[in-house]
């Protein structure tokens, strides 16, 4: 098998693409061509940390339940929040997962958060401009 060791110049040499070899050989692509370049996201202001531009606010919440559950969990406790708008319920799931390095999931309008997180959670929500928060049991 020839290996190809000439120059860049003609077709095949080592400065032509792997996509301009293979139009050269006869090859074509069916569907639309890659981009070029890939762009950048655009950067975050240097005062403000990545996933407070993120953060959806609790200011026009109303009241926050915070309580904690273990009836029908197989013994383990998790913490509930209920009262949260629902469209920002997946992402205070998301939120609380990252912040709080525990799972937490969506059952119907609740944060689960597993654990005894209620101090924490609190803390978190009022971080977030929660103004009423209620802590049950």
């Amino acid at each position: 098998m020839a290996r190809n060791t000439g120059t860049s110049s003609g077709s095949g040499g080592f400065a032509a693409t792997f996509g301009e070899q293979l139009r050269a050989k006869g090859f074509s692509t069916p569907g639309p061509s890659l981009p070029t370049s890939v762009e950048a996201a655009p950067p975050v202001p240097s005062g403000q940390p990545a996933q407070a531009a993120q953060s959806p606010s609790l200011e026009s919440a109303g009241k926050l339940v915070i309580r904690r559950e273990s009836k029908g969990r197989g013994g383990k406790s998790v913490t509930v929040v209920s009262g949260l708008p629902v469209e920002l319920v997946a992402t205070w799931a998301q939120l609380a997962k990252s912040a709080l390095g525990c799972g937490a999931t969506v059952e119907g309008v609740c944060v689960i958060v597993q654990g005894d997180q209620m101090t924490r959670l609190e803390a978190l929500l009022s971080k977030h401009g929660a103004r009423r928060i209620v802590r049950g049991n």
